[in-house]
């Protein structure tokens, strides 16, 4: 008999994540679902064999505690315990809170408390990190691993947990996911993904690339982020595709992945992009079945024909942040993409997106101004901060701080960003966040930091610091401290100690001015 009695599930409701899952489960019991490329090998379960861990994971986690709206952080990187805790938490009907996985413990102690998590499932190499943050704060610790030291492991709970007494996931109105997100504040700030809002934007995604059971998907991009989340690994669920996850990006190891696999449909950002590029070529670059290669951050013209001419597949652009759930624009299939660096393509299906100016009205096709994201699958808003949500979501639309504009032919185009954000690698850094551990620096007068633009990293964190007179103090030693501090993705690559920075009349930094100069550095150095 089928580990899924159709007779004990719930209505079948699309709005719900789960309900995907129970619908392949029950359907395609036996057809290959997930293959966890990791490290001592890959492991793959069925529709069946995965939906069945969840629910006795679900059980498991309920006999511990949880309740249904608790917050459980989700601290592992790709794993395929990720995926199981993930949806788990959907099966009971509590709040997922993925988690960068190379915060410092300060960081996750941080989302730990200000969500009010019920607990904290870690990964083995990131346990030290986990305990450290929980200790004093009163959350329970699950180790993603097969031993614990006494400590709860997500083997024991699916060991013993009963699938009979799985909940069978929450009502279209629940709280799906908090992803906590870096802004211009000095803290991340926790965005609010529903039930409803995460199934429809999955299903743009999904409906978008024509996603069917014979597809395969890769995913290396880390499953924290929106992007991996919503775009590849829900999307794959609600299309009933095969989703292949490893741990990391490797650029050495990406296409024998694609071949070995048979995938049919990858994401990437630009710096992966450009280092596949960068390779040397070889006789079977073409030889896969990739009918979609997608990416996040903008490539240029001749990028992306060269990516085309040598790989065979045409990548197509995704713009979208963490607040709009991933979605706002998305090049089409059906039509060649119009090759402009900082070309967005046009709306998703289903979403609007409009340029205006500051007092939030339409501007005129080809003016600048700030990009406006609305549809059924945004953001409620920031978890715990009314007056921020007041600030961004605007009678139901996202202000996503980028400037860009609309052409005559309704296709978008990105400009600049209004927020002092960097991206190196791809992740989203407050200037302001560096800025406040490098100030508490003894040493430290005052600082800025900024981003130079890289071809790779798109960009480097660099920081000009002005000593405290008379303080001795080193590049090396301030670089350790942010370190111990902070993600390694945040702590700046270069420190330059001054004597002043450039400023104005009223005492402000000129942040334009070190990044211009910088700029110039850069190039003259190239």
């Amino acid at each position: 008999m089928s580990v899924f009695d159709p007779g004990l599930r719930p209505d079948g409701d699309p709005r719900r994540l789960i309900t995907s899952l129970h619908h392949w489960a029950r359907t395609a019991e036996d057809r290959p679902f997930i293959d966890f490329a990791g490290p001592a090998g890959t492991t793959s379960l069925t529709w069946g064999a995965f939906a069945d861990r969840v629910r006795r994971l679900a059980a498991g986690l309920l006999d511990a505690g949880l309740k249904p709206g608790d917050r459980c952080v989700l601290h592992t990187g790709n794993t395929l315990g990720f995926m199981l805790a993930f949806w788990a938490l959907q099966e009971v009907g509590s709040t997922t809170v993925p988690t960068i996985a190379q915060y410092a413990p300060d960081e996750l102690r941080y989302v730990v408390e200000h969500s009010g998590a019920w607990g904290v499932v870690a990964a083995p190499d990131l346990l030290d990190v986990a305990r450290e943050a929980v200790d004093g704060v009163g959350c329970h610790l699950i180790i993603d691993g097969p031993e614990g030291d006494g400590t709860p492991t997500l083997d024991d709970l699916i060991a013993a947990g009963d699938p009979a007494r799985a909940p069978g996931g929450g009502a279209p109105g629940d709280l799906a996911i908090i992803m906590y997100t870096s802004g211009t504040t000095s803290r991340p700030k926790g965005v609010m993904l529903g039930n409803g809002e995460s199934a429809y934007t999955a299903r743009s995604f999904a409906e978008h690339l024509r996603m069917q059971p014979a597809d395969r998907v890769l995913t290396c991009m880390p499953l924290f982020h929106i992007n991996a989340m919503m775009f590849q690994m829900m999307a794959a669920v609600l299309g009933g595709a095969r989703f292949v996850l490893v741990p990391r990006f490797s650029a050495s190891q990406y296409w024998g992945w694609v071949r070995d696999h048979e995938i049919t449909i990858g994401h990437l950002i630009n710096g992966p992009i450009r280092v596949l590029l960068g390779a040397e070529p070889r006789p079977d670059d073409r030889e896969h079945a990739l009918r979609v290669m997608s990416y996040g951050m903008p490539l240029d013209r001749d990028e992306l024909l060269a990516f085309a001419d040598r790989f065979g597949v045409s990548p197509i652009m995704i713009y979208g942040m963490t607040e709009t759930c991933c979605g706002a624009t998305l090049t089409p299939l059906d039509v060649g993409a119009r090759l402009g660096h900082q070309h967005l393509g046009p709306p998703l299906q289903g979403w609007e997106v409009a340029v205006v100016d500051e007092e939030l009205a339409p501007v005129p096709d080809g003016e600048p101004g700030e990009i406006v994201v609305r549809s059924p699958g945004v953001m409620r808003g920031y978890y715990r901060d009314p007056d921020v949500t007041a600030a961004t979501l605007v009678d139901g639309w996202v202000r996503t701080s980028d400037v860009g504009y609309r052409d005559d032919e309704g296709q978008f185009h990105f400009v600049d960003r209004m927020k002092d954000m960097l991206k190196p690698n791809g992740e989203n850094v407050a200037a302001s966040e560096v800025e406040g551990v490098l100030a508490d620096h003894e040493a430290v007068e005052e600082c800025a930091v900024v981003g130079v633009p890289d071809p790779v990293r798109t960009d480097i964190v660099v920081a000009l610091v002005v000593p405290v007179a008379g303080a001795t103090v080193t590049a090396e030693e301030l670089q350790a401290w942010c370190r111990d501090r902070l993600a390694r993705f945040k702590v700046p690559s270069i420190v330059e100690l001054r004597d002043e920075l450039p400023k104005t009349s009223i005492g402000k930094i000129r942040k334009g001015e070190l990044r211009e100069e910088l700029r110039r550095a850069a190039a003259r150095a190239d």
